[in-house]
């Protein structure tokens, strides 16, 4: 059976300022690193974290003494154990600060020790993100103290690597934006073939998949009528478990992004992500709602421009810039919807791409074959201390919902965390089609019931997680193009 639980205190908020540490504020029985590494003052999330396994009913018999183990129902001695947050980028544009950006690292460092109580000292832990191009991962890692904590833990005997598992980032430099390689990421490219959530769709919606910023011919490479690759880090594909740390978001393209979204980042490349596909829905693709020749332009010039991407700075794509920026302001003037990018509700492609990473998630082995069996597990706890609202992933602004929540499935997570957000999964297409999805790879059983949320707050203990947040005493701010679908009624 599924398990759900979500802890909530209005009182707990993320380490700071002075004396701040991700360590413990008390020695607890099961902690691995003793007394002496216990910080000064309390860690009301780290606490938080551990009261979330407890209400998950985790190896209960053993809570309150050293051999409470909350994660050994999955995590074994000598496995590989991939720790994935949601880093996405290094800084929030907005006024906002990071804290609604990226997984806090609080959450993050409190987890991985529960992962050294499962290894027993066997296993190697990797922490890893594959983040947005534009982002400077070194500049992340550093002010977030995520690289400070990885040579904590080796300090301690721990064998944890922290990886960026990009192959290719953007750097702005005085000529303009230019591509590098990132040393050292490795992967396998998988097929899905008619197995692919995108299998069966007209040659002229599949000719028109795009992601923003990359080159078009590249994605038409791996993705025709019968090819559907997927480059995937070999961190995910050598993982036995996966432990999923996502934040809580809106999201532009998807409605919110989550626990399933998250899987975005164990990619290698991210031009082999379709995100949307150029034109109107109205035309039959889902770019925007409307037909619009401005758009059409804008489109036209972009695809020029991002052709030329891999050439590095020049005037021709400096020229078709601004022509794509002409037309995008014609265009939103013009047309009867001011949605680009397929950053509005009507998008049908990203949910067909996340979909086909979490299969790949569940049943791609380490050499990148498709199997009939899953090759892994996974475990998520959501960072929803503080939320991403507004004009997620990129620009968010905060929301305090002062909560954490664990699940041993990204679907059902995703279904209470759109419910906590004031959404819903019939409204979210992407947590809606993982929901009913019984074809190929399919990781959960569509027709089983879903569980009730264990917690601590009786507004939410023994509710079903589709039915969680009924009244709507807590909503999100959607993103611009979600803003007439986003809110269910309540």
């Amino acid at each position: 059976m599924i398990i759900y639980s979500l802890y909530h205190d209005e009182s707990m908020a993320y380490p700071k300022g002075e004396g701040a540490s991700f360590m413990p504020g008390e020695a607890y029985p099961e902690y691995p690193f003793g007394v002496d590494c216990v910080a000064p003052n309390a860690n009301a999330v780290y606490a938080g974290v551990r009261e979330t396994l407890r209400l998950a009913g985790l190896d209960a018999e053993n809570y309150g003494t050293a051999a409470w183990n909350p994660l050994g129902a999955y995590i074994e001695p000598g496995m590989r154990v991939l720790v994935k947050p949601n880093l996405v980028m290094h800084e929030n544009p907005t006024a906002n600060g990071t804290d609604c950006l990226y997984t806090h690292p609080s959450v993050v460092a409190a987890v991985i020790d529960y992962v050294v109580v499962a290894l027993k000292g066997k296993g190697t832990i990797v922490l890893a993100d594959a983040p947005m191009q534009s982002c400077d991962f070194d500049a992340l890692v550093g002010q977030s103290g995520l690289r400070d904590l990885v040579l904590w833990y080796r300090s301690r005997g721990v064998d944890i690597e922290l990886k960026d598992m990009r192959g290719l980032k953007s750097v702005n430099t005085a000529a303009g934006l230019e591509q590098e390689l990132v040393e050292g990421a490795t992967g396998e490219v998988i097929d899905l073939g008619t197995d692919s959530c995108f299998a069966g769709l007209p040659k002229e919606r599949i000719d028109g998949l795009r992601i923003t910023n990359y080159d078009p011919a590249e994605l038409k490479r791996h993705h025709t009528q019968d090819r559907h690759e997927y480059y995937v880090s070999s961190c995910l594909l050598d993982a036995d478990v996966v432990v999923n740390l996502p934040k809580a978001k809106t999201h532009r393209k998807a409605g919110v992004t989550g626990a399933l979204k998250n899987m975005v980042g164990v990619n290698v490349r991210k031009e082999y992500l379709p995100h949307h596909s150029n034109g109107s829905a109205a035309e039959g693709f889902d770019e925007y709602e409307g037909a619009n020749l401005f758009k059409r332009l804008m489109d036209d010039a972009l695809d020029a421009g991002n052709g030329m991407l891999a050439q590095g700075p020049s005037c021709a794509r400096r020229v078709l810039a601004f022509l794509a920026r002409g037309f995008r302001y014609l265009g939103k003037r013009t047309a009867p919807d001011a949605y680009t990018e397929g950053s509005w509700f009507g998008n049908d492609t990203i949910w067909r791409t996340v979909l086909d990473l979490n299969k790949i998630v569940f049943f791609g082995d380490k050499d990148g074959v498709m199997r009939d069996e899953p090759q892994r597990r996974m475990v998520v706890l959501c960072d929803m201390v503080t939320v991403g609202q507004g004009e997620g992933p990129l620009l968010p602004e905060p929301g305090e919902w002062h909560m954490l929540a664990f699940c041993d499935d990204p679907c059902v997570h995703d279904v209470a965390m759109a419910r906590m957000m004031g959404t819903d999964p019939s409204i979210i297409t992407t947590v809606g089609k993982a929901l009913v999805y019984d074809g190929p790879y399919a990781w959960r059983d569509a027709s089983a019931g879903l569980p009730v949320c264990h917690s601590n707050d009786p507004a939410f203990d023994g509710v079903r997680v589709d039915e969680l947040n009924e009244d709507m005493r807590y909503k999100a701010k959607p993103t611009s193009g979600w803003a007439a679908r986003f809110a269910r009624e309540g």
